[in-house]
């Protein structure tokens, strides 16, 4: 999974600064980026914080993180297929 980089381009998305964020949802700066950049993995509660600020539902981040390495390895390719176009309609027609 690729939370962090959804999280990252979300709030990218949303143009909102990673100092803000981080801000807002009572954590340091340096740990969101660690986070963005999926080098530490946050517990639930946090991402329900981080969602909440985002304003996006926790089951549509984690779907949106998917890859090919959580999908089943008969169900890969149609995953490769389809996951470039399903991300950017979800993006957009959820988010700001």
């Amino acid at each position: 999974m690729n939370i962090g980089t959804q999280i990252q381009k979300i709030r990218r998305k949303n143009n909102i600064s990673q100092g803000q964020l981080a801000k807002d949802c009572g954590i340091t700066q340096t740990y969101l980026s660690l986070i963005e950049h999926n080098k530490r993995d946050p517990n639930i509660s946090l991402l329900k914080v981080i969602t909440a600020k985002l304003n996006i539902p926790l089951s549509l981040l984690l779907l949106m993180s998917l890859d090919k390495e959580d999908i089943p390895e008969d169900k890969s390719e149609f995953f490769s297929e389809i996951a470039p176009e399903i991300s950017p309609i979800i993006i957009s027609l959820l988010l700001k």
